[in-house]
C-alpha cells in the first residue's frame, strides 16, 4: 500500500491530530503529572541543598578544629593598642606621601618606572655605586634625590612604624580613610611605602651611604612582614611585592659593598622571616580561616545569590573551594622537596578536574590561586639567594676572593645552604671575576643559565660585579 493512498493520509492526519490534542483532552491527568513534577523537584532541590549546607558546615567544623585555625583564631584576639600598633604610623605616612604635588608625584613616578625596569646589578648594568650613570642620567638622579628630600618626614614614620612589633590593619581587604584623606586600599597602602622605603635605599646607596642604605633595606623587609598579621591570598600577594621591593634595593646594595653593618643582624633576621614555610602555609589558609569563623554564611549568600535557586549550585562550589584552598596548604606546608612537588603535581591534577567541571565559575579562583601559589614560593627563593650573597660577602671580607663553590659558607657563614625551592637542590652558583652568579630556577622550573625572565618564565637572578 503506498503511502500515496488517500486513506493511508487520513489515517496519518487523525494519528498526528490525536497526539497534538492529547494534552487538551486530557488535560487533568496533564495538570496531575505537572504538579508532581513541581513536587519531586522542589523536594530534590530541598534535600540536595540542606544536604550541601550541612557538608558545608562540616567543612567549617573540620577546619576550625585544626592547630592552625587556632593560631589564627588567636592572633586575630592579638589587638595592640594604637601606641603599638604598626598600622597607625604606616597610614599616617602614606597620608604625607600623597599630600606631594602633584607634578611632583608624575615626575617621580617615570623615574620610578625607569629604576623598576633595570636589574639592580646584572653583568652589563647596575645600581651601583660604580654604575650608576649608565642607567639612569643626572637629570633623573636629580628627580629621585628631589623626592627623597620630600618624603624624608613621612620615612622617618614609615621608621618609627618598623620599630614596633604589631602591625593590624584589621582586614586589608577593606579601604581605609584617615582625617578624611580619599580612601585608599591598605594593601595599595603597604606596597607604595615599600617602594618609597627601597628607592630610599637605592639613594643612600649612590651617594656612598651603604650602612644607611642596609638600614632602608631592613625596614622594607620588615615592613612586607608586618603583613603576616593578617594572613590571606590578597595580603600574601602583596607581601612577595613589598618583599621584592626591598631585595632589589638589597642586590643593588651588595652589588659592589661589603654587608657588615650594625643593622646585620636585624637584616638577616627579616629574611629568616621572609623565608619562613610556616607563614607562607599561614597565608593560603588565613581566607578559609576567616571565612570558617563567621557567625552565618548570610554575607557569602546574599553575595553568591545564595537565596535564589542556584543556592545548591554555589554551596558546591564553595565547598570545592576550600578543598582546593586545603590542598595548596597541606602540599605547602611539606619541607621535603619531592613531597612537597609531588602533592603540587596533584593538586595540578585536581585543580584542572575541578575547573572544568564548574567551567568558568572557579576557573579565576583556582588560576589566582595556583599564580599566588608560586609567587610566593618565588619569593622565598628570592630571600634564600639574599642569605647566600650576604655570606658570600662576608666570606669575601674574610678571604678576599669568593668562593668556588658554595659549602665552604657552612657553618661560619650561613648555618646551612638553603635548596631551591623550585628545584630542590642547591642553588646554581658559579664566579664570575671578580664577582659571582647565583640563581634559581623560577617558577617554570626551568634552567636558563641564569637568565631572569618576566617572572613566569626565567630564572631569579643574584649576581655582584666585585
Amino acid at each position: 500500500m503506498s503511502t500515496s493512498d488517500p486513506s493511508v493520509m487520513r489515517r496519518l492526519t487523525v494519528l498526528i491530530v490525536r497526539c497534538v490534542t492529547w494534552p487538551i483532552r486530557r488535560w487533568r491527568i496533564v495538570a496531575l503529572l505537572l504538579v508532581a513534577l513541581v513536587i519531586a523537584v522542589t523536594i530534590t532541590y530541598a534535600i540536595v541543598d540542606q544536604t550541601l549546607l550541612r557538608q558545608l558546615e562540616a567543612r567549617r567544623e573540620q577546619i576550625r578544629a585544626s592547630d592552625g585555625a587556632k593560631e589564627f583564631l588567636q592572633l586575630l584576639h592579638e589587638q595592640p593598642d594604637i601606641a603599638e600598633n604598626a598600622a597607625v604610623p604606616y597610614r599616617h605616612a602614606e597620608a604625607m606621601l600623597r599630600r606631594i604635588r602633584w607634578d611632583d608625584r608624575e615626575a617621580i613616578k617615570r623615574t620610578w618606572e625607569k629604576l623598576s625596569k633595570l636589574s639592580p646589578c646584572s653583568c652589563e648594568e647596575g645600581l651601583g655605586a660604580g654604575q650608576a650613570g649608565a642607567v639612569l642620567t643626572e637629570g633623573q638622579w636629580n628627580e629621585l634625590g628631589r623626592h627623597v628630600d620630600v618624603s624624608r618626614p613621612a620615612l622617618e614614620m614609615v621608621k618609627e612604624g618598623a620599630a614596633l612589633q604589631m602591625c593590624r590593619f584589621y582586614g586589608y581587604f577593606e579601604p581605609s580613610d584617615l582625617n578624611g584623606h580619599p580612601k585608599y586600599s591598605d594593601m595599595s597602602l603597604m606596597e607604595d611605602l615599600a617602594r618609597a622605603v627601597a628607592y630610599r635605599a637605592v639613594w643612600e646607596n649612590h651617594n656612598g651611604d651603604v650602612d644607611s642604605a642596609l638600614q632602608w633595606v631592613t625596614i622594607g623587609l620588615h615592613l612586607s612582614n608586618d603583613l603576616a598579621f593578617e594572613p590571606g591570598v590578597g595580603s600574601g600577594a602583596r607581601r612577595v611585592k613589598c618583599a621584592g621591593h626591598a631585595l632589589w634595593a638589597l642586590q643593588a646594595v651588595l652589588c659592589e659593598h661589603d654587608a657588615a653593618s650594625g643593622h646585620l643582624d636585624q637584616l638577616t633576621g627579616e629574611l629568616a622571616r621572609a623565608t619562613d614555610r610556616k607563614l607562607l602555609v599561614m597565608t593560603i589558609q588565613g581566607s578559609t580561616y576567616s571565612w570558617a569563623y563567621r557567625e552565618s554564611f548570610s554575607d557569602w549568600k546574599e553575595q553568591k545569590g545564595g537565596r535564589g535557586q542556584l543556592r545548591p549550585f554555589w554551596t558546591s562550589v564553595q565547598i570545592k573551594e576550600i578543598d582546593v584552598f586545603t590542598w595548596f596548604a597541606d602540599a605547602a606546608s611539606k619541607d621535603d622537596f619531592e613531597q612537597r612537588n609531588s602533592a603540587y603535581k596533584k593538586l595540578e591534577e585536581n585543580v584542572s578536574r575541578f575547573s572544568k567541571r564548574y567551567l568558568f565559575t572557579t576557573i579565576l579562583p583556582t588560576v589566582e590561586m595556583q599564580e599566588t601559589v608560586q609567587k610566593l614560593e618565588a619569593g622565598i627563593a628570592h630571600a634564600h639567594l639574599a642569605e647566600i650573597a650576604i655570606a658570600l660577602r662576608l666570606y669575601k671580607k674574610d678571604k678576599g676572593s669568593y668562593p668556588d663553590e658554595l659549602l665552604v659558607l657552612v657553618p661560619n657563614y650561613i648555618k646551612e645552604l638553603p635548596q631551591d625551592t623550585f628545584s630542590g637542590k642547591s642553588y646554581p652558583y658559579k664566579r664570575v671575576d671578580p664577582g659571582f652568579k647565583m640563581y634559581s630556577l623560577g617558577q617554570d622550573k626551568t634552567d636558563d643559565g641564569g637568565v631572569s625572565g618576566d617572572g613566569r618564565r626565567g630564572d631569579i637572578v643574584w649576581c655582584a660585579k666585585n
